[in-house]
């Protein structure tokens, strides 16, 4: 079994499917438009008409690595934290190697990898 209690055999748990509940969770319903390909470096252009996209992190939305950095599907995650140095602490699933698909992470990036490494963007939930 996986962390989030699937059968084995199941899909791996996906970074979309972590960064959705931990939006609903926190009473953020994100709309979708299509039933597929709801890659994490597809949310931006998702939900633009919505929300807000920022180039600087905020606690309680998302960073998005987009398919530029991870080609095909780019990367979502969870911002549960910008501490003083504009570092990051973020919760996220199905980050890492094969053996880790699926698994929950907890990270924390220092500017240089958010910005610099991932270019990543962030969507603000509260506006």
């Amino acid at each position: 079994k996986d962390e989030f209690h699937n059968k084995i055999d199941a899909c791996d748990l996906q970074c979309t499917e972590y960064a959705y509940h931990k939006l609903k969770c926190s009473g953020i319903e994100v709309e979708w438009k299509r039933n597929n390909n709801r890659h994490g470096g597809l949310w931006p252009e998702a939900v633009a008409a919505k929300y807000k996209i920022v180039n600087t992190p905020v606690a309680g939305g998302v960073m998005c690595i987009p398919l530029s950095v991870i080609p095909r599907t780019g990367h979502i995650a969870y911002v549960e934290k910008v501490n003083p140095d504009q570092s990051i602490e973020i919760s996220e699933a199905n980050w890492g190697w094969k053996n880790d698909l699926g698994r929950y992470w907890e990270r924390i990036l220092p500017p240089s990898q958010w910005r610099d490494r991932y270019r990543a963007v962030f969507i603000d939930f509260k506006i």
